[in-house]
């Protein structure tokens, strides 16, 4: 199994269960290899509630580490995860 291949899988194995759970709409895409992902309503209603309570840990999280700490925090994450 390659590269590409085991990327597929992972992804199959992501959104398999957003599909399950009525989250995600898989669709054919415009030609027979793609296909085509949309949140239904359901999903839309999810990730809304998600991020707002994910803002909310955010803010918390800067009250208490310090907002300039924080920053500086996601700034090293965000180089980190760009020399992986």
């Amino acid at each position: 199994m390659d590269g590409s291949e085991r990327r597929r899988e992972a992804m199959c194995r992501a959104i398999r269960p957003l599909q399950r759970d009525r989250l995600l709409k898989i669709a054919a895409g415009e030609d027979g290899r793609t296909r085509s992902l949309r949140l239904t309503a359901t999903g839309e209603a999810r990730l809304k509630a998600a991020t707002a309570k994910w803002r909310e840990a955010q803010k918390e999280f800067e009250m208490r580490f310090g907002a300039r700490d924080a920053v500086e925090l996601r700034s090293i994450l965000e180089r980190v995860v760009s020399v992986s």
